[in-house]
């Protein structure tokens, strides 16, 4: 019975190091770790970004023309891009695909999280919207100290 448990926590361990180890490479952990974001190996979080088209009225959070970017530490699951603009169609894509882009933007692509503030000058610059950074709302549990790196980036 003893090497049974002796066993089953042996592999349990592997187990858990090759999860963070798909973790640590994914392009999430990786955005996080160079923005110096505030969260440990194995912990487990999310990041929620809403950025309204500007002069959108409302909140980011229910406005109908936004962009929003989630991202996650899932190996199987980092991040996904939507935008919607109210009158002219919607447009989203994953790490893995694009889903649908009624709006003609430039993709995003898989390896390029990292450069979001940069596609969202290009699609100000070659489809005329202009999301408005400063007025985003972004969401992280309770690590207001990543909220503002984040928001910092999205300037950048």
């Amino acid at each position: 019975m003893q090497y049974d448990e002796e066993r089953f926590r042996l592999l349990a361990r592997q187990l858990k190091d090759i999860e963070l180890a798909r973790r640590s490479a994914t392009e999430s952990v990786t955005l996080a770790q160079r923005l110096g974001l505030p969260f440990g190996d194995d912990e487990d979080w999310e990041i929620h970004i809403a950025i309204p088209l500007r002069g959108t009225e409302g909140h980011p959070l229910i406005a109908k023309n936004v962009v929003r970017l989630q991202i996650r530490p899932n190996p199987d699951w980092q991040w996904e891009l939507n935008a919607r603009i109210a009158e002219r169609g919607e447009f989203s894509e994953s790490e893995k695909k694009t889903y649908r882009n009624d709006l003609g933007l430039l993709l995003l692509g898989c390896g390029n999280l990292d450069a979001f503030p940069t596609w969202l000058r290009q699609v100000r610059e070659k489809n005329g919207l202009d999301f408005d950074t400063g007025a985003a709302d972004i969401r992280v549990g309770r690590k207001r100290a990543a909220a503002k790196l984040i928001a910092q980036w999205l300037e950048s």
